[in-house]
């Protein structure tokens, strides 16, 4: 079975390397097609743009981070139009290596219980 493993795995890298010489030739086929007005339009449109979109972006991550802040805080879920910031329970694990071995239930246990950090997840709704 190994072998098999080995000819997808070789399968899966020649079709990235098509995948990625297909892109470069629509690349330059896309370069043949721009005259050099043209890409002096495109450099200006990024430009005009970029500050903007960069202001936006950093404001986004801003806001974002607050949100996700005051939702660990808060400790429940918090449903808007269009995002739903959903809070999740730190998960509850054992050290399995502490419990194997012990027979009986005890007091102890619970200096093997760890419970993760709450987490939150952004979902658009609909």
């Amino acid at each position: 079975m190994p072998a098999k493993r080995q000819t997808l795995l070789d399968e899966l890298s020649d079709l990235r390397e098509e995948l990625e010489l297909e892109d470069m030739e629509q690349q330059e086929a896309i370069e043949k097609i721009l005259t050099p007005e043209i890409k002096e339009q495109l450099e200006q449109a990024e430009k005009k743009y970029a500050e903007k979109i960069a202001v936006r972006k950093e404001k986004a991550k801003d806001l974002e981070s607050s949100i996700r802040a005051n939702i660990l805080v808060l400790g429940e879920s918090v449903k808007g139009e269009t995002l739903h910031a959903i809070f999740v329970k730190g998960r509850t694990s054992w050290d399995s290596k502490k419990l194997d071995g012990m027979m009986v239930l005890l007091p102890e246990l619970n200096e093997c219980r760890k419970v993760g950090s709450p987490s939150v997840s952004l979902r658009k709704i609909g």
